[in-house]
């Protein structure tokens, strides 16, 4: 605590990109769509009256080392494009972020469901986003200046092709914030993130289906979430 409150850090994009290119010894970050959530992110921060110097220092760290992740995969694709020709076999990720542990504002948890994973599809030309529905996006006070519950929750399911390969996904985010989903899912969390993907084959969809269905973040799932937000579900 005594060290962050000496050493303040700066909650920049500048030096946030600037350690982890002194990191990892290397400087290109792939495509650009990442920095404007990154400034955004690091402002909020930043201009948080409850963000300590401490939480702004552990908060700092955390985006250096995403920033240098990036600068490692970016430098890996190029070394090895072959890795861009593997089939992806059936897979699932279904994660949540504490947000008693990480400490950040919760208007950060918007704008991380917003951007990331679905963005980084509609960039890559082998994809192909076919299906994409918000439930709840209300944009934080900090963002539009009014009362807000801050949530969003939305769902996606695409394809992507590689060479002769091609793979089905389905995608689910949820951001509680103070909107009704906040009641359901592990007390605490900022977070929910799903994605499964499997071989585009007869039945795929069901498959899909059946995996991103079956996740269970405390006792409730997918639908749980959805249905809080929109009751009509």
């Amino acid at each position: 605590m005594r060290e962050a409150e000496a050493n303040p850090v700066e909650l920049t994009e500048e030096a946030v990109l600037k350690a982890a290119s002194e990191r990892a010894r290397l400087d290109d970050f792939g495509p650009s769509d990442f920095r404007e959530r990154l400034r955004l992110i690091l402002d909020e921060v930043a201009s948080s009256d409850n963000a300590t110097e401490l939480v702004k220092s552990t908060f700092f760290n955390k985006c250096v080392t995403c920033a240098t992740t990036r600068l490692q995969a970016s430098e890996l694709l190029e070394r090895h494009p072959e890795i861009g020709d593997v089939p992806i076999e059936q897979g699932l990720i279904a994660t949540r972020v504490d947000a008693t542990v990480v400490g950040a504002p919760s208007d950060l948890y918007y704008l991380a469901a917003k951007g990331p994973i679905l963005s980084t599809v509609h960039h890559d030309e082998r994809c192909t986003v076919k299906e994409e529905q918000v439930y709840a996006d209300h944009a934080p006070a900090a963002v539009t200046g009014r009362a807000s519950p801050g949530d969003f929750v939305a769902t996606a399911s695409g394809t992507c092709a590689r060479r002769h390969h091609e793979t089905m996904w389905s995608y689910f985010v949820a951001a509680p914030g103070f909107g009704p989903a906040r009641e359901h899912g592990i007390p605490g969390s900022g977070l929910y993130v799903i994605v499964a993907s499997t071989p585009a084959v007869p039945g795929a969809a069901r498959t899909l289906a059946h995996m991103v269905g079956h996740v269970r973040f405390g006792d409730d799932g997918m639908q749980d979430f959805l249905r809080a937000v929109q009751p009509e579900i």
